[in-house]
């Protein structure tokens, strides 16, 4: 395996991570003040993020998906750009 590959397959973990993060915190807080259950509250909430986490990557790709929430069309354009072309 080659130094990129490596470093790429790097960042697309952390860039699935980062989607992944905030619906299991969300859904496991949600899960455990319905619950008092921990178990219960981890286990929904991993399930939810990580079925979020795959729909985002596979419908949008977690780069372009990531991209978007993170550019600033006021000082870019890019979204401008990107809404013409499609």
């Amino acid at each position: 395996m080659s130094f990129e590959k490596f470093v790429s397959s790097i960042v697309i973990l952390l860039f699935w991570l980062w989607v992944f993060i905030p619906p299991t915190m969300l859904f496991g807080v949600g899960g455990y003040w319905a619950s008092n259950n921990v178990i219960f509250s981890m286990v929904i909430g991993s399930t939810v993020g990580i079925i979020t986490s795959e729909y985002i990557r596979r419908k949008y790709g977690l780069i372009q998906f990531l991209g978007r929430l993170l550019s600033h069309p006021d000082i870019d354009g890019s979204h401008k750009k990107y809404n013409e072309n499609q």
